[in-house]
């Protein structure tokens, strides 16, 4: 098993925190629902190798304003001297 820490930002951590809470309201009185660190467990043991390339490269691509894969070369914001032409 391997452990990590890591700084996380205040609204990220509220957003799992209100996911655990519309668990809990949805699964009803004396149901487990998962809590915060729980349900980023589980967010991060679903992903694969691919779903995490995937996502880092779009991320950085919305970053860049790089096109995305099987788009037109549209650059939301053109590398110096790419003028997109």
């Amino acid at each position: 098993m391997t452990y990590i820490t890591i700084p996380l930002p205040d609204n990220v951590m509220q957003q799992y925190e209100e996911a655990s809470r519309q668990l809990t309201e949805y699964l009803g009185p004396g149901a487990a629902a998962p809590d915060p660190s729980t349900l980023m467990r589980f967010v991060l043991a679903s992903k694969t190798t691919a779903d995490l390339v995937w996502e880092f490269d779009y991320a950085l691509r919305n970053l860049t304003g790089a096109p995305m894969p099987n788009e037109p070369e549209r650059w939301l914001m053109p590398p110096e001297g790419n003028t997109g032409a």
